[in-house]
């Protein structure tokens, strides 16, 4: 008799711990439900970052001044001259993902390289600059889109300290909509200028990354 009853009160809390699971609804908690017209319906606030890339052969480049797509180790990259005038550029074309969450503003991601090594003094640098604007639908795709939303940002950015290190260089983006299908961005090495202290050698960009926060439920229906 003791034993069925024990059974029974384990089978209850079996039961009880199953069904808690559908019952408790706490802010990061996620749900599923029924719909006739649209099937399953899922609802979270769950949120993670991710990223959406682009290597050096996906670049696009320029009819002036562009950077030179060259063999590198095991892949390629775009190489950016020591210039004093006519400083290269490259361009890259990113389509905005569909489970991108719109409320956080994206970074783009540039890895890059230079055979030169800092001596651990931050005495190499790298001038990049990126300008870059969003599209969205009906907006021309032409040289003359989105020339009151463009934005431009330049910043130095330091080797690393053994040659042809890998270096990963964050640019915050702004002015990203919900209503933006792609970001397109022109980025250039302002050799040029005197802050870009890596004299007579190349800068080597191996790719591009949209690195955004992600619904990890994607795109409401």
């Amino acid at each position: 008799m003791k034993r069925k009853v024990l059974t029974t009160m384990t089978i209850l809390l079996v039961i009880s711990a199953f069904v808690s699971l559908f019952l408790i609804n706490e802010t990061k908690s996620s749900s599923v439900s029924d719909n006739i017209s649209k099937g399953i319906i899922l609802q979270s606030t769950a949120r993670v970052k991710q990223t959406k890339c682009v290597n050096a052969s996906g670049f696009q480049l320029p009819t002036t001044n562009p950077a030179v797509l060259s063999d590198h180790g095991f892949g390629s990259v775009l190489v950016f001259s020591d210039e004093t005038a006519d400083y290269d550029n490259g361009r890259v074309t990113i389509k905005v993902p569909k489970d991108i969450d719109s409320t956080v503003q994206p970074i783009l991601l540039i890895d890059w390289s230079c055979p030169t090594a800092d001596p651990t003094s931050d005495s190499v640098k790298i001038r990049w600059e990126v300008g870059y604007i969003w599209l969205a639908n009906d907006e021309s795709s032409d040289a003359t889109s989105g020339v009151s939303k463009a934005q431009s940002v330049t910043a130095n950015y330091n080797v690393s300290t053994i040659a042809n290190g890998l270096v990963e260089s964050s640019v915050q983006l702004a002015d990203y909509a919900s209503t933006d299908k792609y970001l397109v961005a022109n980025i250039a090495r302002r050799s040029d200028a005197t802050p870009d202290t890596g004299t007579s050698v190349a800068a080597n960009i191996l790719g591009a990354c949209l690195y955004y926060t992600k619904d990890r439920l994607g795109e409401p229906l």
